[in-house]
């Protein structure tokens, strides 16, 4: 698995680039429907994308909330870049049928 490194320009300045993954997941999400991934050996990093609105759930099922959760167990929407120390699966669901890329990285 590619390494999470981040780019920098001639002064040492980070650039906010990173390498591609060499470990992407896509997901053809329906409607309701949550699908559950195992992160990968050695995936410390994921990168998430989607073509709609998503919730991930970690280590847990995600639900799409039909009312307030205020307890801290809600599922997140639309994470991007998430350090997956601990996680071992990701459930990710949709309200409307969309497509979802986890891009996985390793750390040095």
């Amino acid at each position: 698995m590619r390494q999470f490194v981040q780019s920098y320009d001639g002064n040492r300045f980070s650039s906010g680039a990173y390498q591609p993954s060499d470990t992407v997941y896509a997901l053809v999400l329906l409607a309701g429907v949550a699908q559950e991934v195992t992160v990968p050996d050695n995936g410390a990093i994921a990168l998430f994308n989607g073509t709609g609105d998503f919730w991930v759930q970690y280590n847990n099922d995600a639900e799409v909330p039909v009312a307030s959760i205020t307890d801290g167990s809600a599922s997140e929407l639309n994470p991007t870049l998430r350090s997956l120390s601990g996680t071992t699966t990701i459930s990710v669901i949709a309200e409307a049928n969309c497509k979802v890329s986890i891009a996985f990285f390793g750390l040095s």
